[in-house]
């Protein structure tokens, strides 16, 4: 399974938010927290997940790919 996240930037701080909201939840649900670090992306790259870094929905919406 792939899961896709993308970075927001809040007051210098990089957050990364998962695309899916119900992989979103589900990781929200064992990790307690909206956004995830390098180390639940690592620990879910271990479990046998493919993790993506994509646009933000925003910018993803002006190259014409809507989240």
């Amino acid at each position: 399974m792939q899961i896709e996240y993308y970075r927001k930037s809040h007051y210098g701080t990089d957050h990364r938010y998962i695309v899916d909201p119900a992989v979103a939840s589900a990781v929200t649900k064992l990790t307690g927290k909206k956004t995830v670090g390098p180390d639940h992306l690592a620990a879910l790259e271990s479990l046998g997940f493919t993790v993506t870094e994509v646009l933000p929905p925003r910018e993803a919406s002006v190259m014409g790919k809507v989240y």
